[in-house]
C-alpha cells in the first residue's frame, strides 16, 4: 500500500484501485456506445467474461486487451485510461513512479514504449 500526500491530505492508491477505476470507465464508454457486454466481447474478439472481469476490477488488462476494446469502441486507446484532474493526475505520476522505480532500464523502456501506444502523440 502506497501513500501520497496532496494538498494536505493523504490518499491511498493501490494497483487494485487503479485497476477498479480502469474497468469502470470501460464500462462507462461501452455504455456511452449503447453496446452490451456480450456485443462489446463479440467486436473486441474477447470474451464476455473477460469484458464482465475487466469491467468489475478483477482483472487487470494488457496492453494489447485495452487496444482491442479501444478498437471495438471506437476510440483512442488513451480514452480508456484517462486522469480526471490535476490532483488525480499527481496520484497517477506517483502510482506510475512506485511501480518502475525498481525495475530495470530495459523493462522501463519497454513499459514507456506501451505507454506511447496508449496515448495520443502530443499537441
Amino acid at each position: 500500500m502506497e501513500f501520497y500526500i496532496l494538498w494536505n491530505k493523504i490518499l491511498i492508491m493501490e494497483k487494485k484501485d487503479i485497476v477498479k477505476a480502469v474497468g469502470l470507465n470501460i464500462k462507462k464508454l461501452r455504455k456511452a456506445s449503447k453496446l452490451t457486454q456480450e456485443q462489446l466481447a463479440a467486436e473486441s474478439g474477447l470474451s464476455t467474461d473477460t469484458i464482465s472481469s475487466i469491467e468489475r476490477g478483477k482483472i487487470s488488462p494488457t496492453v494489447f486487451t485495452l487496444h482491442q476494446i479501444a478498437r471495438a469502441l471506437k476510440i483512442e486507446n488513451y480514452e480508456l485510461i484517462t486522469c480526471g484532474d490535476a490532483a488525480d493526475k499527481k496520484q497517477y505520476i506517483n502510482e506510475f513512479y512506485n511501480l518502475i522505480r525498481n525495475r530495470s532500464p530495459q523493462e522501463c523502456e519497454d513499459i514507456l514504449l506501451a505507454l506511447r501506444l496508449l496515448l495520443p502523440p502530443e499537441k
